[in-house]
């Protein structure tokens, strides 16, 4: 996340450990507003760069006073604002990535569209008994929107996977190798 908010130029608010949008960006890079730096500067100050983990993760959290996990937890989404959606591919590419190297069987991932997405995604669509007609006009209007395949800038490698469904593909085959591997190795055991 940290090397797309770098990729859009956005600032990262020293204090409140957030992604913050520049008061503009020239050929040099983001103009950031007071106690906001460069959000490429994270990678080169390990006491920015440790903050913005602790902050968007529960890395280290200890419960105070006033500031329970559940506070924190969902605290952390409202810092990560002004990156890119349409990274949301490529994010859930790297987690099924490591969720297959990890053998995890189970994933649960939520993304919240804003209202602005409901309204548009749900415009002159009507409501009819065909449930499975009107879930494919549904993710019609959504699905190319929702995870539109990123341009190779050239700034970073191509992502293995430039939408959900090669992403989701992925976990699929892996999850089979594994199964096939498991099933091998408990054969050769006995």
């Amino acid at each position: 996340m940290i090397r797309d908010a770098i990729e859009d130029r956005l600032c990262v608010d020293e204090a409140a450990h957030a992604f913050a949008k520049p008061q503009a960006v020239g050929d040099g890079g983001p103009v950031c507003g007071e106690g906001d730096v460069p959000a490429a500067n994270v990678y080169k100050d390990l006491r920015l760069y440790n903050g913005l983990i602790d902050a968007f993760s529960m890395r280290g959290f200890v419960p105070a006073e006033g500031v329970t996990g559940y506070d924190h937890f969902f605290g952390a989404f409202t810092k990560f604002g002004g990156i890119d959606p349409s990274y949301t591919g490529e994010w859930l590419d790297e987690l099924a990535g490591r969720a297959a190297d990890q053998n995890t069987q189970y994933l649960e991932l939520t993304a919240t569209p804003t209202w602005n997405r409901l309204n548009f995604i749900t415009k002159d669509v009507t409501w009819r008994e065909d449930l499975e007609g009107l879930r494919d006009e549904l993710l019609a209007k959504v699905w190319p929107t929702t995870f539109p395949a990123r341009a190779n800038s050239g700034t970073r490698p191509r992502p293995r996977a430039t939408n959900a469904a090669a992403a989701a593909s992925r976990i699929n085959r892996r999850a089979a190798m594994s199964s096939s591997a498991t099933s091998t190795r408990c054969s050769a055991a006995r």
